[in-house]
């Protein structure tokens, strides 16, 4: 009796996976050179998810292939050990597996065990416009972790950006064979590649905003530091850091309630948002923290600036009192790391705190030489 009911969901299985395998085939991509579209998806998964390792990867019949990675030098995997493998077969739904170690489907997988060392992963299916998963966007940590709700949809939001470049991938290919003949073809298809590149830049854009106040999120000020133009500002002239912290904002939180606690987030974002100057850069580090970068700029500058920021948090009329404190920096990339100059500012914004809240305390002590 159990081997009469097992052909039937072994034929099943088979169909699905030719189905599957077919849709992978007809778009001709497995064994392509790199492309820089898929390689800024890989990225931008990364920086979202701050992983160490991040690829797109393409199942094929007995490997799964990376058409682009992050932080690993391998090309392909045989099938058998893949995670992906398990993520497509649930293909409407991200698969995490938060310790491999503790799975007994993964503990004893030689990417476990030896390189790259996977404790975490999590994966996106990629589908095809018909719904068949051909591969995944996926993450890998070498320690346990897990993803945050904002992490998990920027993930899912890659991997329709996936589908849309394997869509448009198809759409070249037709259109290659009939483009000398149709000049409407090729004005179409470079229409396509203009939205393309725009639906990209919008979604880069909302990896790296905060959601709730329309700042630059921690990722998105860490992206600052692959800005050639921005990082020249810095490195040639000195720069100036805030760190401004929302006064008492748990009792605010807990007195008042998170909905007012959030109104509170969103006005403070304005108000720095709107005394900044265009070329200086403001962020939400999380909770109630904010930062402020200016580059080319000096510390009475920049004092002037965070003045204006803490007088205008002072006079909103909002439900809950509020104020903000803020610890200020003048930085010199020829002599100061990132981590030094932002541990400076935090010690900053303490003694702020420490001395009354509602203040700017600027770090006067330390000069730089050239």
């Amino acid at each position: 009796m159990e081997n009469v009911i097992s052909l039937p969901l072994d034929r099943d299985r088979d169909a699905r996976e030719r189905r599957r395998q077919e849709a992978l085939d007809r778009l001709e991509i497995v064994d392509t050179q790199a492309e820089t579209a898929y390689d800024d998806l890989a990225r931008l998964a990364q920086t979202l998810c701050g992983a160490p390792i991040a690829l797109v990867s393409l199942v094929d019949r007995n490997r799964q292939w990376f058409k682009a990675r992050i932080g690993t030098e391998l090309q392909s995997i045989p099938r058998e050990i893949s995670f992906c493998d398990h993520a497509i077969r649930q293909p409407d739904r991200i698969m995490e597996v938060a310790d491999a170690h503790e799975d007994a489907r993964f503990a004893n997988n030689p990417l476990v065990l030896g390189e790259p060392h996977v404790r975490f992963y999590a994966g996106m299916p990629i589908l095809t416009q018909d719904g068949e998963a051909v591969g995944a966007i996926c993450v890998v940590d070498h320690m346990p972790r897990a993803l945050n709700p904002e992490q998990r949809e920027g993930l899912a939001a890659l991997a329709r950006q996936a589908t849309l470049l394997l869509e448009v991938r198809g759409f070249l290919a037709k259109q290659r064979a009939i483009m000398s003949a149709h000049d409407d073809d090729t004005r179409r298809l470079l229409a396509g590649q203009d939205a393309l590149r725009q639906h990209n830049a919008h979604l880069q854009d909302v990896a790296w905003r905060d959601p709730l106040t329309g700042l630059l999120n921690r990722a998105g000020m860490e992206a600052l530091r692959a800005n050639s133009r921005v990082m020249a500002r810095v490195r040639n002239a000195p720069y100036c850091v805030a760190l401004a912290d929302v006064d008492r904002f748990k009792q605010v939180n807990d007195e008042y309630g998170h909905a007012i606690g959030d109104d509170i987030l969103c006005a403070v974002a304005d108000v720095i948002r709107s005394n900044i100057r265009r070329g200086d850069y403001a962020g939400r580090l999380g909770g109630e923290e904010f930062v402020v970068l200016w580059p080319s700029t000096n510390l009475e500058q920049a004092r002037e600036i965070a003045e204006r920021i803490r007088h205008g948090v002072e006079r909103l009329k909002l439900d809950a009192p509020v104020t903000i404190s803020i610890g200020l920096i003048e930085g010199d990339a020829a002599e100061e790391s990132r981590r030094e100059s932002l541990e400076r500012a935090d010690r900053t914004l303490y003694e702020a705190k420490r001395v009354g809240r509602n203040r700017v305390v600027a770090d006067t002590q330390t000069r730089y030489w050239r």
